[in-house]
């Protein structure tokens, strides 16, 4: 692009325009045949006045002089100067506004998050406050006990509603370390094919066993030996019914029916041992 583009389109005050100065523009061409006294044509004065160059065109047709058409180009400069900063404020007040309301987007979303956050935290403490409170519950720790009781008992399925009294009976019993009645002890030994109940049979065989341990030495009856081996075994403490059976004198075993059961019931309990 020669220097003499930017002087040309200076003098006739258009430098404003980009078009000006590219050579081989029509308005650059109109610009130099003006200044080498070279005739334009209709087309030339048309384009002028569509590109609201009239002043130009005006000078060119001899309408206007010189002096005329510098003010009134200058006049025109300023009018497209001044719409090119309209323009260019306009294109800033629109980038501010579309900023603005990208922020006000933003900051909608972030309260938006921060709520969701909020009603979140509220929630989730909301529900803790309930675990808690029925993990504190008298019916969460009734049904706990009561969780723990049949694991203790060893109840391996659900228990039936007609057979829930008397089976808790016999539980507090056993809690409470009190021996089972005869038709106690027939009815929970006839439960375990249907509840398990290994833990709750060998409580039972239990206190059965330091029932008639108790009479031994109160006694010193050997069948309250043999009766207590033979519980001892039941509740896996066949090591104490080895031991006890151990303690009984020869002498004392001269009877034929106790001496059978003596070694039966010892030889059991050495069978329960791996001592064979």
């Amino acid at each position: 692009m020669h220097s003499t583009s930017f002087e040309l389109a200076r003098r006739y005050l258009v430098d404003d325009l980009d078009v000006s100065v590219e050579v081989g523009s029509h308005l650059h061409k109109i610009l130099e045949a003006r200044t080498k006294n070279k005739p334009c044509t209709e087309d030339d004065i048309t384009y002028l006045h569509s590109n609201e160059l009239h002043a130009l065109a005006g000078l060119i047709k001899g309408d206007v002089s010189w002096a005329q058409y510098k003010q009134a180009a200058a006049t025109e400069r300023e009018c497209r100067v001044a719409l090119i900063r309209e323009a260019e404020a306009e294109a800033k007040r629109a980038r501010e506004e579309a900023r603005r309301l990208k922020l006000e987007e933003l900051e909608r979303k972030r309260q938006l998050r921060l709520e969701a956050q909020a009603k979140e935290a509220a929630l989730l403490a909301q529900r803790e406050a309930e675990r808690i409170a029925y993990l504190n519950s008298p019916e969460y720790i009734a049904q706990q006990k009561e969780q723990a009781i049949l694991r203790k008992y060893g109840v391996t399925s659900p228990i039936k509603e007609q057979d829930r009294p008397q089976l808790w009976g016999v539980f507090e019993k056993l809690e409470s370390n009190a021996r089972l009645e005869g038709a106690d002890a027939a009815w929970l030994i006839g439960m375990k094919g249907r509840y398990g109940l290994e833990g709750a049979l060998a409580a039972h065989h239990r206190l059965e066993a330091d029932f008639c341990i108790a009479e031994f030495k109160r006694t010193g009856d050997p069948w309250q030996a043999v009766n207590a081996s033979g519980h001892l075994r039941k509740c896996n403490a066949s090591r104490e019914a080895d031991e006890l059976l151990a303690t009984l004198h020869p002498n004392r075993l001269k009877h034929p029916k106790l001496h059978s059961a003596v070694l039966t019931t010892r030889g059991g309990a050495k069978r329960d041992l791996g001592k064979v």
